[in-house]
Parts: structure tokens; C-alpha cells; sequence
């Protein structure tokens, strides 16, 4: 910890000795987690900042740490995650300018958004650039990038247009990151969930798996169909009613009430039928939303969504 941040800490002991009080009568092992990682958090912060800026920085400081150990962000003393977060926060340099609630709040809330199993690679990512980073704005651009490419394909467009205000030594970076090298990445995906794509080139055929049932980490207790309405996609399972989103990245499913729509019960595209023949007898066949890149279907044993689609091949 730098003399700057350990002064002034020494300083506002009687007002952050209250708040631990105050916190610890609805977390009674709050204290323990603190202890465990003051240290390491305020020699993060030491680094990206060799003293506070301004006495509301002491406390908003010591707020945050709180509030990570509460909501359970930093869990393990030398854990991965908690290693990587520490790391990230020692460079934050160029963006504490403004404080340094919402820089970590940013990052914070973007990790939360993908499953656990991303988090790790999330961290790492953000980890080895940013120190390339110029802004608190060029920031929360990067992370909403990486949101995406991480399996949250609701945010495609939101990053599409994050990523164009980027620099180009961050766009690189993140080409590089992501095994993405096309010199126009990302702009294709802004009207093809797949990246690049025209039928008259060799292409290759590629499938996931949507799960439904709970069993599988899904919720749905019915069967389900897909509908489509306006470049929008919907699940109907009984009673229950879902927006898809999808993408080369990632599928993502929201419980929504405002749902429209149609679909088919046979496949009329040619290539589609070969794909279906192949795997589902016809009378099988529930629901289906298909178009030249891709086919969504469903079938009547099943509580997968069958996700196919086509790629031009490298």
C-alpha cells in the first residue's frame, strides 16, 4: 500500500471502523472477508492511484471493497477471479481520473452477465489490455465488446457500434483476443448473426444446442415451439414465453410476456431438407423457422432447440 493511501486511511479509521460496525450487524462474517482482502485491494488501488484524489475517494474506496466481499465477487483469498480483479485494478491508471467506483462497478457488472464458467476468460481478456485502454468511456466500450464475443448475443449491436468508437490499437487487440482477424470485424455481423456470409461461396454447415429443460439448465416444462415476428424470435413452452437470442458467440433466453409471431411445421428449403433428413424423421418436426443462413427447429420428443447454420468456409 502506497504512504498516500495508508495516511490517508489512518485518517477516516474512526469513520470506516463505524461502517464495518454498521455492516457487520447484517453480515456477521463480513469483518473476516475484509481482513482477508484489504491488503491486496488497496495495493491494487495504490498502483492505479498512488493517493486518493479527494477524501470522498477514502470512503467510496473502502464502500466498494465492501460491497465486493458482500455480493460475493471477492470470495477466495488467492482465487483465480480475485487474482485477475486485483491485477486488472492495479492498472487501472488511465481511467481512475473521475474516481474509482465506476470503472470497478463497470467491470464488475459486465462479469456478471456471463455464466461463471466465462468469467475467468472475461478477466483475462480485460486483463491483457488494459493498460491499452485510454478512457473510462473507451472502458465501458471494451467490456460491452467482450459481454458479446463472451456468449451474450443480445448484445450484439450495442458492441458492433461500442467496438467503431474503439482505437484501432483496441480493436486490434481485441481481433487478436478473440481469433477474429477479418479487417472489416465486426461490421458483418450487424445483418448476419453468423459474421460473413454469401450463399454462391463453398460453405460449411455448423449446429448447437439450446437447452429447455430444467434438467439441462433450462426452464421450460412443456415442449417447445419457436416463433419468429419481425427479425425477432420467440419460445413458447405452455404458459411459459421466451425472447432467443443467437449467435456465432452464444444463446441466450428471456423470460418475456410480449411475444408475436409465426413459424412452420415442414421445411421447404432444399439444402435444410438434406440436414433434417438426416437427423429428424419429418413427422417429427414441431416447429420451424429457417432461412438461407440458418434453421431453428424443434421437435415433438425433445426440449433441445436445434440451432443449424452455415458458415463460407476460410
Amino acid at each position: 500500500m502506497s504512504p498516500g493511501w495508508k495516511t490517508a486511511l489512518q485518517k477516516e479509521k474512526d469513520q470506516i471502523n463505524y461502517l464495518v460496525y454498521e455492516f457487520k450487524k447484517s453480515s456477521p462474517n463480513l469483518e473476516i472477508g475484509i481482513q482477508n482482502f484489504f491488503l491486496s485491494y488497496y495495493k491494487s488501488i495504490s498502483m492505479a492511484m498512488p493517493e486518493p484524489k479527494s477524501d470522498e475517494d477514502i470512503v467510496s474506496s473502502f464502500h466498494i471493497l465492501v460491497s465486493l466481499v458482500q455480493k460475493g465477487v471477492l470470495k477466495e483469498s488467492g482465487g483465480a477471479i480475485e487474482s485477475l480483479f486485483f491485477n486488472i485494478l492495479s492498472k487501472m491508471n488511465l481511467i481512475v481520473n473521475d474516481g474509482l467506483s465506476k470503472p470497478i462497478s463497470y467491470l464488475i457488472n459486465a462479469a456478471s452477465k456471463l455464466e461463471t464458467s466465462k468469467q475467468i476468460k472475461f478477466f483475462q481478456q480485460i486483463d491483457r489490455l488494459i493498460t491499452i485502454v485510454s478512457d473510462l468511456k473507451e472502458f465501458s466500450n471494451t467490456l460491452v465488446c467482450f459481454v458479446w464475443l463472451n456468449g451474450r448475443p443480445e448484445y450484439r449491436k450495442e458492441a458492433i457500434e461500442s467496438f467503431a468508437n474503439l482505437s484501432l490499437q483496441v480493436q486490434e487487440k481485441i481481433r487478436i483476443e478473440t481469433k477474429l482477424q477479418q479487417h472489416n470485424f465486426p461490421s458483418p455481423y450487424l445483418d448476419s448473426f453468423f459474421g460473413p456470409f454469401l450463399p454462391n461461396l463453398p460453405s460449411e454447415f455448423r449446429y448447437k444446442l439450446i437447452s429447455g429443460h430444467p434438467l439441462l439448465g433450462g426452464e421450460m416444462k412443456q415442449l417447445p415451439e419457436v416463433l419468429s415476428h419481425n427479425g425477432r424470435f420467440f419460445i413458447l413452452s405452455g404458459n411459459q414465453s421466451y425472447e432467443l437470442f443467437f449467435d456465432s458467440f452464444g444463446s441466450s433466453l428471456f423470460p418475456t410476456s410480449e411475444w408475436k409471431g409465426t413459424n412452420q411445421k415442414s421445411i421447404q428449403s432444399k439444402i435444410w431438407k438434406v440436414i433434417q433428413e438426416k437427423f429428424f424423421p419429418e413427422q417429427e418436426i414441431l416447429s420451424v423457422i429457417e432461412n438461407e443462413q440458418f434453421l431453428l427447429l424443434t421437435i415433438q420428443y425433445s426440449y433441445q432447440i436445434y440451432l443449424f447454420y452455415r458458415v463460407n468456409q476460410a
